[in-house]
């Protein structure tokens, strides 16, 4: 839910369509092996997902 929230916001902001997490600048597989965070999330698949 945190990673989720963190998303969430960034995608408000103008011009953002897309959010790539990373670690330490490096894409990774997953966060913790419990988020998958190798592909960016895009801006509609992020507010509408969970409705």
């Amino acid at each position: 839910m945190a990673v989720q929230s963190l998303i969430q916001t960034y995608a408000q902001i103008e011009g953002v369509e897309e959010i790539q997490l990373t670690i330490d600048g490096q894409i990774q597989e997953t966060l913790a092996g419990h988020v998958s965070i190798d592909k960016p999330f895009t801006k509609d698949e992020i507010i509408y997902q969970n409705q």
